[in-house]
């Protein structure tokens, strides 16, 4: 992007270009019905042991909302043309909330009635509505209440288009992130960009996707064209549109949630057409740039009302068409350091078109072929079109050469009679729009054969090749697979093999390599070094490896090697650019300001996209007094980044005037996080000034959502200390007492550690600093040092709840004596008994080392304690049901009324695990009639539930166990009818973990019961081959509810003795897993019968 643009204030109503199709922005505001959270869980979610869920560093809030919903007020920037209406509200980020199509006077994407925060990101925080971009992490949209922070700015284009930027300092990666939204004059179309830089010294890992929401009617279908799949969570390929007999392309015919990628894709858009709407939405994109085609949805299964329950109150369903820069979301792709990732794309609506066959940015296709040979188009437009010329072609000759006027508000109608239909005659159908200078605005060419099944790309095709054994592979192909191990995460994995590769060959140089660059993205420098230093000694010519190997040593503050390995690298490398600029950093440190800005220039040069070079040079030339100069390199970083934080930063610096900072402070929204973010450039270079001054701009203006956190101040204390003000820095480190127990974000920069173990040093006695530095190390993958920390820090504060919370946790998990973590969980439960988290993570520990009398003990305290409180009554039910104690189990349930709930069905599924276990024991006594009464009470909870209408959704285990029932007694026909019912939509079974479930596995010895044995082996083999993929998975419920399914699987084939170590193994990784535990003993009902 080079060309100049013009920053706009964002309260102006501006128009620019013709009156006609002119394209206007003003800000606003709108009353929107909200549901609020109850409130912020603010323990850190560090640990995989913990009920505290979530993702460090975010608090997570907490449910049931708080009442609602109640109007709430936002502030609003809006964008139009003549043809669409785009609103943004900045407290939900990087979301387009609403555009309106204003020719048909009706929302095009899906338009909320209510805010309502729903369970679909690890915050609780995600509002659906519009569309959104997720990523460089895999998650949907974070923000809530405007944190984290997404700056927005509005740029006028030359062309007279207004493009309104949205940009994220990531929290994740700390990458930046920009989703750009353009609406043009006399386009009826919404143009989105999206750009990512990564300023970091290492590659970081990205999964960008457009996911945008339309409204699901009852005649939507998805218009994609591709005849393969690949799933959203199995990695199964899969026809499409037709699978197993049923047209998934029509939303309605999906049973169960369905999400999977088109893995062969031949025309450059997709999306979905509602028929009885008769208006479609449709995203246009070059397939070589944007290769990622993913749908979504719910399904309209027997739970489908509850989800949609959790997002909207009478929005309706919706669907999501997303759209990505990569195929599928099986594996990251990286940023490399310094550079970026960008792509664009135009979202369409088309209207009155009965469908559509094909579309570019400029017109849609519906062409349809009779069996008569009469040919019908009809066509829809972007734009107005005078005097267009439309041409459709064949094997027989010309058809059709005509003039036509294409307009946004009325579709083109064309009929084309009399074509020969024998033989060859409409064979190679082609019709193209072209303007009035001849260029191509359409140029369809009608398959005559299947144009699917021929693009795969080269990460999908091996997913239908058998899994080759880390036995049989080479040093080189150990390496390729701990690649793809790195691409999905899964640091352990990828060591492991890489370990392997070395073992074939020592001195395997990629191997080391790639083991080096992982190890300098953990932190563990040496290791890294280590590692880099062997693959040069293999290939001295390895420009990666030198440059890794300088990062690594700049963090072990060993500047002199990393310097002179620099050097190593020449200018043909894709590093070149990088290796300029930290030359450049190095001699602004010397304040040698010629070669700063040389080098400076060469990155620039090396790498236009570079932005903290340029910024840097910015910077440099600051420096030499070269204001001029400077104020250019801005606007060029600026022309690429319009809303970039540290550009309008160093625009401040440059110009010293109120508008500059006052800008800077907007992009910042006054929030020290974003401050924070923004000093790390200026930290880099040394530039303890202007580091202070960023930090003190928002402390003297902050706007933080949840006040100012102790680590802001840490960081502001470290800055000054450096800048030659020490007495400041110790005022800055005193107000960090006032600031104890607020959080917005728990520590997580790497470039936080160093002023927490400052703060430390200087006062050994700061359990704050103590605290947080606990928490970042424990986060970094520094386990026993952040120990020490919570221990040092509960030896000064023994009431410490958090500290003592944490070090019980972190003892569980690195493995020490129960009695030990116990004892600090038991004390922090002492310390904080309203708490309940705390209290389930003890309970928890209890249950993993078998101790469900010391786990019943502390429920039944806590619950004596508090005896309406219905998380604490479930865990009770739970503990029960653990130890097989039914009768107890049921007691309670009689005696505790819970309060209604609708988004969750723990308890009704506890009540069912109670009803299989009671039921199976008096199976196996041969009380089949009491077992079927049992089983069928199963069907209807008690109202001391507070289950809703959905209680009674069927099971596919519930009516096979039925059905045994009724068989042991004889009744034949009626066990036929409960299998038959046991086995409804496994036809639509696809996809996800809505259908290969462990609920849905009983629905294999059901068809062996009505005599399908071969599609019961066929099914077994798929939920098989579903539980693999899931073993391995980096969430530990996932990894705990595979092993139990495939548990059942061993069960069903006669292999107890595997099966019991699978059920094992799931309690090991989850041990309130009941129906585990149920299997384990004994309390099931066979499902490892004859065939019939």
């Amino acid at each position: 992007m080079t060309r100049p643009l013009l920053v706009l204030l964002l309260g102006s109503a501006t128009a620019f270009g013709a009156t006609e199709a002119a394209v206007s922005t003003y800000a606003g505001r709108l009353s929107i019905p909200t549901y609020e959270p109850s409130a912020r869980e603010i323990e850190p979610p560090l640990f995989a042991n913990s009920t505290v869920t979530g993702m460090y560093p975010f608090t997570t809030y907490l449910m049931p909302f708080r009442g609602g919903p109640n109007p709430k007020d936002y502030k609003a920037i809006f964008v139009e043309n003549e043809y669409l209406k785009l609103t943004y509200i900045p407290e939900f980020g990087g979301r387009i909330f609403s555009v309106y199509d204003k020719l048909r006077q009706r929302e095009m994407l899906y338009r909320n009635d209510v805010i309502k925060p729903a369970p679909y990101n690890p915050r609780n925080s995600w509002p659906q509505s519009g569309m959104e971009l997720t990523g460089p992490h895999d998650l949907h949209m974070l923000t809530l209440h405007g944190e984290p922070y997404w700056a927005n700015k509005i740029v006028q284009r030359p062309d007279g288009s207004i493009s309104l930027v949205l940009s994220e300092i990531d929290p994740v990666y700390g990458m930046t992130v920009n989703l750009t939204a353009t609406l043009h004059p006399g386009i009826a179309a919404l143009e989105i960009g999206v750009f990512c830089y990564n300023p970091r010294d290492g590659r970081q890992p990205q999964m960008f996707w457009i996911n945008t929401a339309i409204a699901a009617t009852s005649k939507t279908r998805f218009i994609y064209p591709m005849s393969r799949t690949v799933g959203h969570t199995t990695a199964d390929i899969a026809d499409w549109p037709i699978y197993n007999g049923v047209d998934y392309s029509w939303d309605r015919n999906n049973k169960n949630m369905l999400g999977v990628f088109g893995i062969d894709i031949y025309d450059n858009f997709q999306g979905a057409y509602q028929f009885d709407r008769d208006y479609g939405i449709f995203r246009y994109a070059d397939r070589r740039v944007v290769q990622g085609m993913k749908l979504w949805t719910f399904g309209y299964g027997p739970g489908s009302k509850n989800y949609k329950r959790g997002y909207t109150d009478n929005a309706g369903p919706y669907v999501e068409l997303q759209s990505g820069r990569h195929v599928w979301d099986g594996h990251y792709e990286w940023v490399a350091p310094h550079h970026t990732e960008s792509w664009s794309e135009w979202w369409i609506p088309v209207a009155q078109t009965g469908g559509l066959t094909t579309l570019t940015r400029d017109v849609a296709l519906k062409l349809d072929v009779l069996p008569n040979a009469t040919v019908k188009l009809v066509m829809a437009s972007t734009r107005v079109v005078r005097d267009a010329t439309l041409t459709v072609t064949a094997h027989s000759g010309q058809l059709l050469n005509k003039s036509v006027d294409l307009d946004p508000a009325k579709p083109l109608h064309a009929e084309i009679a009399g074509t020969p239909a024998n033989g060859a005659g409409l064979r190679e159908l082609i019709v193209k729009v072209t303007d009035q200078a001849g260029h191509s605005l359409l140029d369809y060419h009608r398959p005559d054969v299947d144009p699917g099944r021929k693009e795969y790309t080269l990460f999908t095709k091996p997913l239908e090749q058998p899994r080759r054994s880390p036995d049989a592979m080479s040093a080189e192909e150990l390496t390729l697979a701990a690649e793809y191990r790195l691409k999905e995460l899964d640091g352990a994995g990828a060591k492991a093999l890489f370990e392997r590769a070395l073992q074939r060959d020592s001195g395997y140089s990629r191997a080391h390599l790639l083991m080096g660059i992982a190890d300098f993205g953990a932190g563990h420098y040496n290791e890294a070094a280590s590692h880099l230093s062997q693959a040069i000694a293999r290939d001295p010519y390895a420009d990666a490896a030198y440059y890794y190997l300088a990062m690594a040593q700049f963090a072990m503050n060993q500047a002199a090697d990393a310097e002179r390995n620099l050097y190593y690298i020449w200018t043909d490398s894709p590093y070149y650019g990088a290796r300029e600029f930290h030359l450049g950093r190095l001699a602004l440190a010397r304040h040698d300001l010629e070669n700063a800005v040389g080098h400076f220039r060469q990155a620039s040069a090396a790498n236009a996209y570079d932005l903290l070079a340029r910024v840097a040079l910015a910077a440099a030339l600051r420096e030499k007094g070269d204001r001029a100069t400077a104020l250019k390199e801005l606007s060029a970083a600026e022309a690429i980044d319009p809303a970039n934080r540290t550009v309008q930063a160093e625009r401040w610096f440059l110009t010293g005037d109120s508008a500059s900072r006052d800008e800077l402070l907007r992009l910042l929204d006054g929030q020290t996080q974003e401050a924070m973010a923004v000093s790390i450039f200026y930290r880099n270079l040394q530039q303890w000034n202007q580091a202070v001054q960023i930090l003190q701009l928002v402390d003297h203006n902050k706007n933080d959502r949840w006040g100012t956190t102790p680590e802001f101040y840490y960081t502001l204390a470290y800055c000054q200390r450096r800048a030659g003000d020490a007495t400041t820095a110790d005022q800055s480190l005193a107000r960090t007492r006032a600031a104890a127990g607020k959080v917005d974000r728990f520590p997580y920069r790497e470039e936080s550690q160093a002023p927490l173990m400052e703060a430390v040093r200087l006062n050994p006695k700061d359990t704050t600093a103590r605290f947080d530095l606990a928490c970042l190390l424990y986060f970094r993958g520094q386990p026993l040092q952040a120990i020490r920390e919570w221990e040092a820090g509960i030896a000064i504060a023994p009431e410490d709840f958090s500290a003592r919370r944490a070090l019980g946790l972190a003892y569980a998990e690195q493995g020490l004596p129960i009695e030990k973590a116990a004892a600090q969980l038991e004390r922090a439960v002492e310390l904080n008994p309203a708490h309940v988290r705390t209290l389930d993570d003890l309970s928890n520990l209890y249950a993993r080392a078998g101790r469900f009398d010391d786990q019943l003990g502390v429920l039944k305290k806590a619950l004596r304690r508090l005896p309406d409180d219905d998380d604490l009554a479930e865990g009770v039910v739970t503990a029960n049901l653990s130890k097989g104690r039914y009768d107890a189990a049921e007691r309670l349930i009689e005696t505790h009324s819970f309060a209604p709930r609708h988004r969750t069905y723990s308890l009704r599924d506890k009540y069912r695990v109670m009803r299989y276990g009671t039921g199976a024991e008096a199976f196996r006594r041969g009380e089949y009639a009491k077992a079927l009464q049992l089983f069928q009470s199963a069907l209807n909870p008690p109202a001391s539930l507070g289950v809703d209408d959905f209680q009674q959704q069927s099971s596919a285990r519930l009516y096979y166990y039925i059905g045994r029932s009724l068989e042991a007694l004889g009744k034949t026909a009626e066990a036929l009818q409960a299998y038959q019912k046991s086995v409804v939509g496994v036809e639509q079974l696809s996809g996800d973990r809505d259908s290969w479930n462990s609920e849905n596995f009983f629905m294999v010895p059901a068809l062996e019961r009505l005599g399908r044995a071969e599609e019961a082996a066929r099914l077994e083999q798929h939920f098989a081959n579903f539980a693999a993929t899931e073993k391995d998975s980096k969430q530990t419920r996932h990894r705990a509810e595979a092993r139990y399914l495939l548990g059942l699987i061993e069960a069903h084939g006669g292999r107890p003795a595997q099966a019991k170590a699978l059920f094992e193994e799931a309690l090991n990784a989850s041990p309130d897993l009941l129906s585990a535990r149920l299997e384990l003993r004994g309390d099931g009902v066979a499902t490892n019968l004859p065939a019939k």
